[in-house]
């Protein structure tokens, strides 16, 4: 028992002195004192397994929480776009509306001037021919 372990040796310690029942019940288990220190020897084989599986299983968090990180941006600078080009359409549609508004003032107006005149020709042709009608009169040899 010179190499076992300071746990294996108090449990024998306290079997044999203290006469403690836990202790000899543990000493009389169907496992020899070098089956429990294999155990022993197994779960910390164990262990050192379970912290490397913890290890790994923080790193592949750490990878997803980027990803996420990663699609959530692009997913905010989408939807961000988005709304900006809607906008910028809006604003758009709303400088083509007006520019035909003003397009429609200018042919108005246009059109109104161009009536004005015709109307101010037309009634100086009407009085160039009644000029013409009052020579006429006056004037019975003229044809």
């Amino acid at each position: 028992m010179g190499g076992s372990s300071p746990l294996l040796l108090e449990i024998n310690r306290q079997a044999m002195q203290e006469r403690d029942p836990k202790a000899q019940a543990l000493m009389g288990h169907e496992l020899s004192l070098g089956k429990f220190g294999e155990e022993l020897v197994k779960l910390n084989n164990e262990k050192n397994t379970i912290r490397k599986d913890l290890e790994d299983y923080r790193k592949d968090l750490k990878r997803t929480d980027g990803f996420l990180i990663a699609v959530t941006l692009v997913v905010v600078v989408a939807f961000i776009t988005t709304l900006s080009l809607i906008f910028f359409d809006l604003i758009k549609d709303k400088d083509l509306y007006l520019g035909y508004i003003k397009m429609q003032d200018n042919y108005n107006q246009e059109s109104t001037n161009l009536k004005d005149q015709f109307y101010q020709q037309q009634i100086k042709m009407d009085d160039l021919e009644n000029e013409v009608k009052i020579l006429k009169a006056r004037n019975p040899g003229l044809k």
